[in-house]
Formats: structure tokens, C-alpha cells, sequence
């Protein structure tokens, strides 16, 4: 099993950056590890900062995601509550 089928069989989305080792510059291989689930895509040879930055980005829209969505269910109970439906 593939990393990517692994990861787009999960239950609860993972971030996750492409990384590619060919410096393999196509846009179409960028764009199908976007396809596929991954925030990011990293051509190597990289710089430690970089993915450090990637790795830092991903996880605060992560955390963003998380933080909206549970906005939303406290906003739809607070509803919920006070129209009685």
C-alpha cells in the first residue's frame, strides 16, 4: 500500500506535503500531490527552514480548520438551544 492510499483512507484528514526527490520541477506532479490530499509541495534538495516553514504553515491551518469547525458546532447548539428545534 502506498503512502498516499494509506493516507486518503483515513478517517480524520492528515496534512501532509509531497515531497519530491528527482527535483522534478512539472507542474502536473504538483498538482496530483495537491489532488491527493497534500497542503504542500517540497522539491528537494531543500532547505531545513523551508520545510520547517511548510511543516509550521500546515499545522496552523490545521489547527484553523479545527478551531472554525468547532465554532460552527458550539454556534449550531447555541441555536439549537435558544429556538428549541
Amino acid at each position: 500500500m502506498t503512502a498516499s492510499a494509506w493516507w486518503s483512507g483515513c478517517a480524520r484528514p492528515i496534512l501532509t506535503s509531497g515531497i519530491n526527490g528527482h527535483g522534478d520541477a512539472r507542474p502536473s506532479a504538483a498538482l496530483e500531490a495537491i489532488r491527493r490530499g497534500a497542503y504542500d509541495y517540497i522539491l528537494k534538495p531543500f532547505e531545513k527552514d523551508n520545510l520547517y516553514l511548510g511543516v509550521r504553515r500546515a499545522l496552523e491551518h490545521r489547527r484553523l480548520l479545527l478551531e472554525n469547525r468547532n465554532y460552527q458546532r458550539n454556534l449550531e447548539k447555541l441555536v439549537e438551544d435558544r429556538t428549541g428545534s
